[in-house]
């Protein structure tokens, strides 16, 4: 593995190395995360998850009768999510870059970014895009992971300050070795 990824579009070739590199969130404690950030799916919303890699949060997503959007950059990693999300209901799956994706795919009543936003070279440009594809009332969710360098990562977050600075998220919630950031939708359409 290189030393370090200079820009974000290197990280394809990464993931699709690696697709087995999955989120250290596990499918058995997203429910937790879910409620620390207050946030409760309701049957019948439109959700969206980028950078959905094994398709755990697209899963739990459907098992709780959202329709799913999976976005992943790695057409190995869709496959994993493919597996994972089989016999599920409205669960559709994409592989495309996030950039590409988010103007295509309409609006949704929550959007995830679950370990996500380390990996880009503007995430507070996402987080922007990403609030402009919520329905009124919606939610963005998202974690990055806290002071965690790796080879992948383009950004580093190591405090509730630059977290709030760099992302400007709603709520702030840390736990799990992990900022979890909540962002209302904010009506700029």
């Amino acid at each position: 593995m290189p030393e370090h990824y200079p820009r974000e579009a290197a990280l394809r070739d990464h993931y699709e190395r690696h697709p087995h590199y999955a989120s250290s969130i596990s499918a058995e404690n997203l429910t937790a995360v879910m409620a620390g950030l207050g946030i409760a799916v309701r049957p019948g919303s439109r959700a969206l998850d980028l950078g959905c890699g094994d398709g755990r949060f697209c899963a739990w997503l459907a098992e709780r009768g959202a329709r799913v959007v999976g976005v992943d950059c790695a057409g190995s990693r869709i496959v994993l999510a493919a597996e994972r999300c089989r016999g599920l209901q409205g669960v559709k799956l994409i592989q495309d870059d996030l950039h590409h994706a988010l103007g295509d795919l309409g609006y949704f009543d929550l959007i995830a970014v679950f370990e996500v936003l380390e990996h880009l070279e503007e995430p507070r440009r996402v987080v922007e895009r990403c609030l402009t594809r919520l329905e009124p009332g919606g939610t963005m969710v998202g974690s990055v992971p806290i002071d965690h360098p790796y080879p992948a990562h383009l950004q580093v977050y190591r405090t509730v300050a630059e977290v709030r600075d760099q992302l400007r998220p709603t709520t702030v919630h840390v736990d799990r070795g992990h900022f979890w950031c909540r962002w209302e939708h904010e009506d700029v359409r």
